[in-house]
């Protein structure tokens, strides 16, 4: 029997569970096919002209669809305060691609052709948007991430909570 250590960096990038990662996106594919993940997500990053933080007119920089769509389990509630309704609770996100990484889930860096880092000041968000199947016009719902993204190794997967944007941006 071998003598247990660790991974080197180099070592797990070839291990069979980061080898399956993009067998693992072409099965949860079918899903999206089949009609059963109906909530499409996007990362996106934008910027304002203004000259403070978040004023002005925003522009959007990069959106990103998160393919093959992830799994979401919605938790949410719509709470009537005097300033307003506000959303609160969280959206679970599971089945996101293991091939993404930590900083492309928090909006460090854009997963496009390699990674771009992103110039700050920036605003990074995620957008969840139903797929139209309702016949509704679908509205887009903001969120950002809320704790740390997790690494599912096992399971071929990231699993990550978001907690939606108020309408003031907080």
């Amino acid at each position: 029997m071998p003598t247990p250590k660790p991974l080197t960096p180099g070592q797990a990038a070839h291990t069979l569970a980061h080898r399956f990662a993009k067998r693992a996106d072409r099965l949860r594919q079918l899903a999206t096919r089949f009609g059963i993940r109906p909530y499409r997500c996007f990362l996106v990053w934008s910027k304002s002209d203004g000259a403070e933080y978040g004023a002005g007119r925003t522009q959007e920089v990069k959106r990103v669809e998160v393919l093959p769509t992830p799994k979401v389990r919605p938790n949410l509630m719509r709470t009537l305060l005097s300033g307003g309704i506000v959303p609160t609770g969280s959206v679970e996100l599971t089945e996101v691609s293991a091939t993404l990484t930590y900083d492309e889930l928090i909006g460090r860096t854009i997963p496009v052709d390699g990674e771009v880092s992103v110039p700050p000041p920036y605003d990074f968000h995620w957008e969840l948007v139903e797929d139209g199947r309702g016949g509704d016009d679908p509205k887009p719902v903001l969120y950002r991430p809320f704790g740390e993204p997790a690494r599912e190794p096992g399971n071929v997967q990231w699993k990550l909570t978001l907690a939606p944007v108020s309408e003031d941006g907080v």
